[in-house]
């Protein structure tokens, strides 16, 4: 179930990308972390803390689970000019939900995966 329903969520992400809809992504990325947690039952408390805290920072677009599971990571999609205020808030949320202290790191938006020519 959850792989199906992941696949028709990717395409719904891409769509909302590519039109700027970014108000349909935290419903699509809530739908996939509880996708992960209910179908798939590869969350832990720990994670939907983590993702429970992000979607309550300032920000923040979207959050969900991400990698493999069971201690895994979350991804969130913030705004570039809140990302300081999200990572105070989000620290504090994950430690008022667990009392325990996460990691968060910035990445930025990359090229992605592409297939090129090799020269010899």
């Amino acid at each position: 179930r959850h792989v199906v329903t992941e696949n028709a969520r990717v395409i719904a992400t891409a769509r909302a990308l590519e039109g700027g809809d970014t108000g349909a992504l935290a419903e699509i990325f809530r739908a996939s972390h509880r996708s992960l947690r209910d179908d798939f039952a590869v969350s832990i408390p720990e994670l939907d803390a983590m993702a429970e805290a992000a979607l309550a920072s300032p920000g923040c677009l979207a959050a969900r689970m991400t990698g493999a599971g069971f201690g895994g990571s979350i991804v969130a999609l913030v705004r570039a000019e809140d990302q300081t205020r999200f990572l105070e808030t989000v620290a504090a949320g994950y430690w008022a939900r667990t009392t325990r202290t996460g990691e968060c790191f910035i990445s930025r938006v990359a090229g992605g995966a592409r297939r090129e020519s090799i020269v010899a």
